[in-house]
């Protein structure tokens, strides 16, 4: 085979390599769910099975003094808990912990997400997992592109669901939320829908304030 040839033929087949497919990493009740979520990529799926979990907890990521139970920094990852009505899969304080679970870039937790997209992150997903006992939000997301929250439930947490993302949603996205600059506490069970706030909603807001 000449050179030439062979060249054209490692090109060729660079070319057709297939891409990396999505994985599904599978949590069981013995295993850390912190653990399943730091090997995944974007575009992974983290399954949590039917159980308690008490994470160790870690820093979490725009306030490091505090400490949460379960930290989401990559893009595009869904943490879903395989939860039916008699088996939920529950996190809980395992004490001292600030927040129950953290989805946001590391940052200092300012403005400057909304000009930096560096510092905001995308496609997060959180879907059947009850949230319980923690010192500050049940579920905090912050700075939070295309996110969906399904199927959640939270108990004796200070808040319940804590969103700063930024201002603006595109119209027909279903339970999802984008560029959106609002704190909202909502009741269980959680499911978030993407709301674009209409010109008569922009006036009662000026007359209220």
């Amino acid at each position: 085979m000449h050179p030439t040839t062979s060249l054209l033929v490692t090109i060729v087949l660079v070319a057709v390599a297939p891409a990396a497919h999505a994985r599904t990493i599978v949590v069981n009740p013995d295993s850390s769910i912190q653990a399943a979520v730091d090997q995944a990529r974007p575009g992974d799926t983290v399954a949590v099975r039917p159980g308690t979990y008490h994470e160790a907890g870690r820093p979490c990521p725009t306030e490091p003094g505090h400490t949460c139970a379960v930290v989401v920094t990559t893009d595009r990852v869904s943490l879903v808990g395989l939860s039916s009505s008699k088996n939920p899969v529950v996190i809980e304080n395992a004490g001292g912990q600030d927040q129950g679970i953290a989805v946001a870039k590391p940052g200092d937790g300012g403005p400057a997400c909304l000009t930096d997209a560096s510092l905001r992150i995308d496609g997060a997903v959180v879907r059947g997992l009850t949230v319980n006992g923690f010192d500050g939000d049940g579920i905090f997301l912050f700075c939070a592109d295309n996110w969906l929250v399904a199927q959640c439930e939270t108990h004796d947490n200070r808040r319940v669901l804590h969103l700063t993302v930024s201002l603006w949603c595109r119209p027909g996205d279903r339970e999802r939320g984008d560029r959106l600059q609002r704190h909202r506490h909502l009741r269980r069970p959680v499911t978030r829908r993407a709301h674009r706030p209409q010109p008569r909603d922009r006036q009662r807001q000026r007359l209220r304030a």
